[in-house]
């Protein structure tokens, strides 16, 4: 049951990036933030499930949804004393040379999900991410800096701080 929903919940992800086969370089953001959209349901549904299940018998799934999410984040933790900056500085080239890097994705995943779990509604700023059309020239500051710019102003700081979670300021004057 956990994989059915960690996976239906992952692709789902995918539709709300608004997926499409542009190739460049910053694909593994994509990746990674469908990967965190499928922890982000299992989480959900767990706590959930303790209380409001669909089915009175599927109450006890509940575990099982903890403990899977469980299994994809604990080794996935940033190491004691990393930022995701600075892990992102020394992974960098392998996630633009391999978007769908699981361990890496889920690495990033892992770090982003605390900041959608605050505010769940932050999930709407998704939607904007893939509005404009990039290149292999692209690099992620750009990659951000056109989500933070298509993206309504409300969803914009949101934007700002998942860049400085890469150690990445955008430019304000850009918006």
């Amino acid at each position: 049951m956990a994989q059915y929903a960690f996976q239906f919940a992952h692709e789902m992800g995918h539709v709300v990036c608004g997926y499409d086969e542009d190739a460049h370089k910053n694909r593994w953001f994509e990746e990674s933030l469908c990967e965190l959209a499928s922890l982000f349901v299992l989480r959900r549904m767990a706590v959930s499930w303790q209380t409001e299940p669909p089915y009175p018998n599927w109450k006890s799934y509940s575990a099982s949804l903890t403990q899977y999410a469980q299994e994809r984040t604990q080794p996935a933790a940033l190491p004691e004393g990393k930022t995701l900056a600075g892990w992102f500085a020394d992974n960098a080239t392998v996630l633009a040379a391999n978007a769908t890097d699981r361990p890496r994705n889920t690495v990033v995943a892992t770090a982003l999900l605390p900041l959608f779990e605050a505010v769940p509604e932050r999930w709407e700023a998704v939607t904007w991410l893939n509005v404009e059309k990039l290149t292999p020239l692209h690099t992620f500051d750009d990659y951000l800096s056109a989500w933070q710019r298509h993206a309504p102003e409300k969803h914009r700081e949101f934007i700002g701080t998942i860049a400085k979670e890469f150690g990445i300021t955008l430019d304000a004057r850009a918006r």
